[in-house]
C-alpha cells in the first residue's frame, strides 16, 4: 500500500502554515497576511529573525568599531608616554580590542533585549486597548517586524566591507542634521526624535502596526496608538541618553 504523506501543518482557519521561505516572501510582498499567519500560530518562529539580526549586528560591529575607535583616538596626544612607538601603540591596540569586544557583545545582546522590551511595551499597550493576546505572539510578530532592520544591516555590512576607508558616525535617520561638525561632542535633544525618521525604521514601524492589528485585533486607530506608545518610549529613552551624555561631557570637560 502506498505510504501516505503527512499533510502540511495548518493554522486555525484551515490554511497551510507558511514555510520559513514563504513567510519571508510574505513579509516583503504581503506583510498583512504574514502578520496574520504569525499571530495565528507563532510557535518558535521568532528564533530565525532574531538569530539573523544578532549575527549581522555582531559582524557589523566587528567592521565599524575599529574605525570608530580610530576616529575617537585621532585627537588623543600620546606624547607623554615613553617610547610613543611602543607603549602608546600597545595601549591603543588593547583599547581597540576591548572596544570591539564590548561593541560586538552589546550589539548581540541588544537585539534580544531590545526585542523583548519592545514586545513588552506593545503587549501592555495592546492589552490596555482591549487586546487579549499572549506575550509570545507579540514577541514573535515583533521579531519578524525587524526584517527591514535585517536588510539594513546587510546593506551596511556590504558597504563598509567593500569601502574599508569609509567611516560614518552612524547617526540614525535624520539625526545627522543636528550635528554642526564631524567632531561635534554635544548631542542635540532633537536626535532621539529625528532618529526615528529613517526608511528602514519607518518600514519596521509599519510592520509593527500590521502586527498589532493582527494579534490584538484592534482598529487601525488603536494600533496607531499602540505603536505610538512604543515610539514615545524610545524617544524618552533617547532623551535620557542625551542627558547622561551631556552631563558626562560637562563633568569631563
Amino acid at each position: 500500500m502506498d505510504a501516505q504523506l503527512d499533510p502540511p501543518p495548518s493554522m486555525e482557519d484551515g490554511t497551510a502554515r507558511p514555510s520559513l521561505r514563504a513567510l519571508i516572501g510574505q513579509i516583503l510582498r504581503r506583510p498583512s497576511a504574514a502578520m496574520k499567519a504569525l499571530a495565528a500560530e507563532p510557535g518558535r518562529r521568532w528564533v530565525w529573525p532574531l538569530l539573523a539580526l544578532t549575527l549581522l549586528s555582531v559582524v557589523l560591529m566587528l567592521i565599524i568599531t575599529p574605525r570608530q575607535f580610530a576616529a575617537a583616538m585621532a585627537g588623543v596626544d600620546f606624547s607623554g608616554l615613553e617610547g610613543a612607538d611602543g607603549p602608546a601603540t600597545d595601549v591603543a591596540g588593547f583599547g581597540q580590542r576591548v572596544a570591539v569586544l564590548f561593541s560586538a557583545v552589546g550589539a548581540g545582546m541588544g537585539v534580544i533585549i531590545g526585542t523583548a522590551a519592545a514586545a513588552a511595551v506593545l503587549h501592555f499597550a495592546s492589552t490596555i486597548m482591549g487586546g487579549q493576546q499572549g506575550f509570545m505572539t507579540v514577541f514573535t510578530t515583533t521579531a519578524w517586524a525587524k526584517v527591514p532592520l535585517i536588510l539594513r544591516a546587510i546593506v551596511q555590512i556590504l558597504w563598509f566591507g567593500t569601502h574599508p576607508s569609509d567611516y560614518d558616525a552612524q547617526l540614525s535617520g535624520l539625526a545627522g542634521l543636528t550635528v554642526s561638525s564631524p567632531g561635534d561632542p554635544d548631542p542635540s535633544w532633537w536626535q532621539p526624535l529625528l532618529a526615528q525618521i529613517e526608511i528602514w525604521n519607518l518600514w519596521y514601524l509599519v510592520l509593527l502596526w500590521l502586527g498589532v492589528r493582527a494579534f490584538a485585533r484592534v482598529s487601525g486607530r488603536k494600533a496607531t496608538m499602540v505603536v505610538g506608545a512604543l515610539v514615545l518610549v524610545r524617544i524618552v529613552v533617547g532623551l535620557v541618553g542625551v542627558g547622561v551624555a551631556g552631563a558626562v561631557a560637562g563633568f569631563t570637560g
